[in-house]
């Protein structure tokens, strides 16, 4: 899904070591904003990892920015029955330069 938002929050910077593979890993979640078609504003907290968390720092996005982004939606169902639904931002760039 691409969007053009805008970053209303940024979240702190979370990292640590992989259970899986051992590597290190980065990430932080943002709060984007957009307008619906009947022009509600819809919110986000979407997450950030490794190398997209790189592009966003690089461009300097700050909180009031505007961006167009494409998100991935990805949900996970556990045995419990507990359903987890995820938000990542698969690619972000800044539109007002």
């Amino acid at each position: 899904m691409n969007l053009n938002a805008t970053v209303k929050l940024l979240g702190d910077e979370t990292n640590g070591i992989s259970n899986s593979t051992g590597n290190p890993w980065r990430g932080r979640m943002v709060l984007l904003e957009w307008p619906n078609a009947a022009g509600y504003m819809n919110r986000a907290w979407c997450s950030l990892f490794n190398s997209k968390l790189e592009a966003f720092e690089t461009q300097g996005i700050r909180t009031g920015d505007s961006v167009q982004a494409e998100i991935r939606f990805s949900t996970r169902t556990y045995r419990s029955g507990f359903n987890r639904t995820d938000l990542e931002i698969i690619e972000i760039k800044k539109t007002n330069i």
